[in-house]
């Protein structure tokens, strides 16, 4: 327990000023040594979150435990996700052998292309813009049909209606071409403002757009999940919720619980007094009377699924993901400064820098091998604060039913695999959560009576074990 309640705030200000002093010591360096000093300060901004984190890195429960815990669950829709999770083999290896395969493809077609779509005494930005979008269409279309076939596989698992998977995947083909478009179009931009030194002020950019983003969108963000939703009259499941977060010294959130359609959920934002908006079916069903209780249980869960975010309040788990994306960021752009100033790789561009228009396809390229290593390290990461969060509610809450019931309403009212195979480590949607399978086998496996229960308000049912009396402990039922 200890170990749960404990939080490192060393990690992540070791992180943070590794990023802090390279990117302001860089501009005292050369171009590539800088770009090496970033690469590294990045990695040890990712390291000094990852460390703290260790005892989470892997599951909790064994391979065995995972495929028992499945016998808790619908037969009908455990077979449904199987067969999606075989579907998608050939399509995961597919689209990244396809974005393997354009890298060296679109580092020699920038020249030609540029070329073709444009006339050399053209402005720079009309000509890098035309080769994007030819470009990034052309490996857009190539992606098309992996992508669809994900999309529908992932569709015919789901409990819920899926659009069309072919309109959606070509919705996706153009949203894919205006983002690399626009996106190659900035960072061009920004080398023509700043010759020297434009990715440095990238990197600072982007810290300031996610720390804005979090002070100023992401409590809105909270607020639009309750929206057409029907509130709950009640303050008993509010109140639980905030004693959750009493219990873990937090000062109390702004507590939104809605009735909506759809599984059990809760999402939490902002800074300072942070909001918490649980929504879900069925909260309706709580009274202000203390001796009622809903038949389905579902406060019980409510209150374990507002737990699981109070723990990301309580560890900064918001905060951390703002350090590793800026890394990421950082990462990136510092990979594309070194093949920018690798004269083998420009040459077999066509171009002269990375500012000219022939050397689009040359960025695109750098952009999506970084990408490749990158994100699935975020998303482990990730995938080790989720756990922390989910032995975090077990611990505080000693309501191990209510957790596992919570991942058991969530199949069926979603679908999906529950225990896919490790492709859901890899592109194209690296997992962001643990398996649901490994969620329910650690609610299972828990142990209740070292649990220490910090959720029930004074006066309030409790969902934590009754400690024995004499009479039990002489004989025990």
């Amino acid at each position: 327990m200890d170990m749960i309640r404990e939080r490192n705030i060393v990690g992540p200000l070791a992180g943070s000023a590794a990023m802090v002093i390279a990117v302001g010591g860089a501009t005292q360096l050369d171009q590539q040594a800088a770009a090496w000093l970033v690469v590294v300060a990045a990695v040890a901004a990712i390291a000094a979150v990852a460390v703290p984190l260790r005892p989470w890195w892997r599951s909790p429960v064994t391979a065995a435990e995972r495929r028992a815990a499945l016998e808790h669950l619908p037969a009908a829709l455990v077979e449904r996700g199987r067969r999606m999770s075989a579907a998608l083999v050939w399509s995961t290896w597919a689209l990244l052998a396809v974005r393997l395969a354009t890298v060296p493809l679109l580092i020699v077609a920038g020249t030609p292309v540029a070329d073709w779509v444009s006339d050399p005494g053209q402005p720079w930005y009309l000509r890098a813009g035309l080769a994007t979008l030819v470009l990034a269409g052309t490996v857009a279309v190539l992606e098309a049909t992996p992508i669809w076939w994900d999309t529908r596989s992932r569709g015919t698992a789901s409990t819920k209606v899926a659009g069309p998977a072919g309109l959606n995947t070509a919705i996706g083909v153009l949203a894919s071409t205006v983002f690399w478009t626009v996106k190659i179009l900035g960072l061009t931009w920004a080398m023509h403002l700043w010759p020297s030194w434009w990715w440095l002020a990238l990197i600072a950019a982007y810290a300031a757009a996610r720390l804005a983003a979090r002070a100023l969108l992401e409590p809105g963000t909270v607020q639009s999940a309750a929206a057409g939703g029907k509130p709950v009259t009640s303050d008993r499941l509010r109140q639980r919720v905030a004693a959750a977060a009493a219990g873990a010294g937090l000062r109390s959130p702004k507590i939104l619980v809605v009735e909506k359609p759809g599984p059990l959920n809760a999402v939490v934002g902002g800074v300072g007094r942070q909001k918490i908006t649980v929504f879900g079916p069925g909260l309706a069903e709580t009274t202000d009377d203390e001796t009622a209780r809903p038949a389905t249980g579902v406060e019980d869960e409510a209150v374990a699924i507002a737990t699981h975010e109070v723990a990301h309040i309580r560890y900064g788990d918001g905060w951390l993901r703002m350090l590793t994306g800026t890394a990421q960021a950082g990462f990136t752009l510092a990979v594309l400064v070194l093949a920018g100033t690798t004269p083998a790789l420009v040459h077999a561009a066509g171009a002269e820098s990375l500012a000219d228009p022939h050397a689009v396809g040359l960025i695109l390229a750098v952009l999506t091998v970084p990408r490749l290593i990158a994100v699935p390290v975020q998303m482990w990461l990730n995938r080790a604060q989720e756990r922390r969060a989910d032995q975090y509610a077990l611990h505080t809450t000693g309501d191990p039913q209510a957790v596992a019931a919570s991942w058991q309403r969530a199949l069926r009212e979603v679908g999906g695999d529950p225990n896919p195979g490790p492709t859901y480590l890899v592109w194209p949607k690296p997992a962001s959560h643990p398996v649901l399978a490994e969620r329910l086998a650690t609610a299972l496996a828990f142990d209740p009576p070292t649990a220490r229960p910090a959720t029930a308000m004074a006066g309030a049912p409790t969902t934590a074990p009754v400690p024995a009396a004499d009479a039990d402990i002489a004989s025990p039922a």
